[in-house]
């Protein structure tokens, strides 16, 4: 979340260029699709990768 306000230009554009929030962005992705794997193998209804990672974050 932070390194992307750090790659936001004056126009609010993120710097989608910048290989550290690459990095970030592809954990982030891959952490979040092994959670949904093991929540839908244990029998959770969530089956949104956005609605997991909002509640990751709260």
């Amino acid at each position: 979340m932070i390194r992307s306000v750090k790659c936001t230009d004056e126009n609010d554009v993120v710097n989608k260029s910048d290989n550290m929030l690459q990095a970030i962005e592809t954990g982030t992705v891959h952490i979040l699709k092994e959670v949904q794997h093991r929540m839908n193998k244990e029998g959770s209804r969530i089956d949104d990768l956005m609605e997991i990672h909002r509640k990751m974050l709260l």
